[in-house]
């Protein structure tokens, strides 16, 4: 096989993977209500579309009637791009949605403190508070 052959496939091979890769991780952190009767059957969880390749990870509100939730699109897919867009236009059960990355950090954490007075930003989304481990 001829240098340009390999090269033109491994051209294309790089090209194939970043088009996998187009949209994948972003990041929204979005407060829903709570659905679910919790039950085994029917847990109490985030009102959220489901769709495949959508992450996402959650805590309760004081008042566990709503969800902070952190939502991430991992894998590209036609319905996990539409639920994301869906969710980041506030349809559905969505009442504030915040695009990682835009805003004011210490202005997203005062409006999810109406749902939870304790809520860090930082610590919510993994990243290490100042001053060591608790």
């Amino acid at each position: 096989m001829s240098f340009f052959r390999i090269a033109a496939l491994l051209f294309g091979v790089i090209l194939a993977a970043g088009a996998q890769g187009q949209g994948g991780g972003r990041k929204l952190v979005v407060v829903t209500a709570m659905t679910g009767q919790g039950s085994w059957e029917d847990p109490r969880r985030p009102a959220l579309p489901a769709a495949e390749g959508m992450n996402y990870r959650w805590v309760a509100s004081d008042d566990g009637q709503w969800a902070i939730v952190e939502v991430e699109l991992a894998r590209v897919t036609g319905g996990g791009l539409r639920a994301l867009d869906e969710l980041a236009a506030g349809r559905g059960a969505a009442v504030q949605v915040f695009e990682r990355g835009r805003g004011k950090k210490e202005d997203v954490e005062k409006e999810i403190r109406k749902y939870r007075k304790d809520f860090d930003l930082e610590e919510f989304l993994g990243g290490k508070k100042a001053g060591g481990a608790k």
